[in-house]
């Protein structure tokens, strides 16, 4: 699994509260971060740190801010049968995350690392060492997840701090109604 450093950065996207306590009963069980982080889709991992935040920010701002708000439904769990095993939930959002992505992909390419696998919008739930592991899991988790909806109108820039946890550094909203 993936060692963070102070100062690594993300964008990301944080259902309501009421969504992640339920998301959190199954990380308690399967997530080693549960407690560093809360739940959440990844926009841009690594991102820029506080430094080019700074002085990136309102280009950010503006190009986050020609998306309108939309809704996520969190209705399937899927994994990923790589290194690392990963159970997760599928964010389905008519294309809007792999819109935004691709849009700070393609406005900041310095700064949206290319992993070399395809961007997948997911919401980690939990890490294995195992097949087994995994599979036990992904039939635990999709037997009683409850499907969930939620409205998506800003981004959070995150920061991992001295503490050991990731912390929100900024807001940017999404288009507003005017």
């Amino acid at each position: 699994m993936t060692k963070f450093k102070t100062g690594d950065a993300a964008l990301v996207v944080f259902p309501p509260k009421s969504i992640r306590e339920k998301i959190d009963k199954w990380r308690r069980l399967y997530d080693p971060y549960y407690k560093t982080i809360p739940p959440h889709i990844t926009m841009a991992h690594p991102f820029m740190g506080e430094r080019g935040w700074r002085m990136n920010r309102d280009a950010v701002a503006s190009a986050i801010a020609k998306f309108a708000p939309f809704k996520v439904s969190l209705r399937q769990t899927y994994f990923f049968n790589g290194k690392p095993r990963v159970l997760w939930l599928r964010p389905e959002d008519g294309g809007e995350l792999n819109s935004i992505h691709e849009s700070l992909k393609r406005k900041f390419p310095k700064h949206v690392a290319s992993s070399g696998f395809e961007y997948i919008p997911h919401l980690s739930i939990g890490f294995f060492d195992s097949v087994r592991a995994l599979r036990s899991a992904w039939h635990v988790v999709s037997d009683g997840w409850k499907p969930a909806v939620f409205k998506v109108d800003r981004i959070y820039h995150i920061v991992y701090t001295e503490r050991g946890r990731w912390s929100i550094n900024d807001t940017l909203a999404l288009k507003q109604k005017k």
